[in-house]
């Protein structure tokens, strides 16, 4: 048995090379495969961790302003109820920013129509061209 060990080993020992590199050429395809089939798993845990980064942007900019709060008579030992207040008043703040911007847009977008008409004629509109022309 010995003595047909070598031989076989032998007679395969030039098909190595060409083996191994099928090999990683095998894994490198199933590296491929496995990437594209989980992409969409990757997009959305990439969108999850958004989330939690910018969750602690939010807590690492606001623990100093409940930390002072704390430090007030009213809120000692209350950092739920600090915490409740200012995400109330920060709400509060980006709710009545809309509330003011908003009737602003909306009168501006009544008058694009208007200014749309009476806006003068582009290069390719004078050039004839049709090409890319929008009539209303």
């Amino acid at each position: 048995m010995a003595e047909d060990e070598p031989v076989v080993t032998r007679a395969w020992r030039h098909l190595e090379r060409p083996v191994r590199i099928l090999v990683y050429l095998l894994i490198a395809l199933t590296l491929v495969m496995l990437f594209h089939q989980s992409e969409y798993l990757v997009v959305h845990l990439f969108d999850v961790l958004l989330l939690f980064v910018f969750a602690a942007i939010i807590a690492l900019l606001l623990t100093p302003v409940i930390d002072r709060m704390e430090r007030l008579s009213v809120f000692k030992g209350r950092r739920v109820f600090a915490v409740v207040l200012l995400y109330v008043v920060i709400i509060g703040l980006i709710a009545g920013l809309i509330a003011l911007v908003t009737p602003a847009l909306i009168g501006q977008a009544k008058q694009l129509p208007a200014l749309a008409e009476s806006a003068p004629p582009s290069s390719d509109q004078s050039s004839g061209s049709s090409r890319g022309h929008w009539e209303p």
